[in-house]
Parts: C-alpha cells; structure tokens; sequence
C-alpha cells in the first residue's frame, strides 16, 4: 500500500491553486494550469518516488504561451512567493 493513501504523508496544497495567475508589472504572467499526482517514480523526491506535479504557463509578450512542468515542491521554493496561497498568506 503507498504512504499517499494516509493523510498525514500527502503535501498540502491549497483549494483553489489551479487557475491561479500572477501578473507581473510588464505583463507577462504565470498561471497554474494543473496539479496532479506523478504516476512513475522520481528517485529522491516526495514519498516512495511519487510526487505531485504543477503544469504551468508562462506568457511573455505577445507570443504563444509556454507549458512546463515541475514537482510541487521545487515549484514552491521557485514561485511559491508569487502565490500567496501556496505559502499560507493571504492578499
């Protein structure tokens, strides 16, 4: 059975995180598109390999905007003080 079936291994991720965007003063932004759990081992990260994964988009000018993915985590320590919410703070 894996740990992520019991509550107190799961990361807390705040409702309301998917669709969440930061605009910044030149007008580019970062949206999170989409969180969901990795189906295949990642050596080192999360529990038992499995991690959950943030699929964002970031816009810069009038181009097309670009997708990436990252784990949850390095995604918090790299963006998380863009969204309040990821961090427990509020606007």
């Amino acid at each position: 059975m894996s740990k992520w079936s019991e509550p107190n291994n799961l990361p807390h991720i705040p409702e309301g995180l998917v669709g969440s965007k930061h605009t910044f003063p030149d007008g580019d932004s970062i949206t999170i598109f989409e969180i969901k759990m990795r189906d295949r081992l990642i050596e080192g990260a999360g529990v038992e390999g499995i991690t959950p994964f943030i699929t964002y988009e970031i816009q810069q000018g009038p181009g097309i905007p670009r997708r990436h993915q990252m784990s949850y985590n390095d995604f918090l320590g790299m963006y998380g003080h863009l969204f309040p919410t990821m961090s427990g703070k509020q606007e």
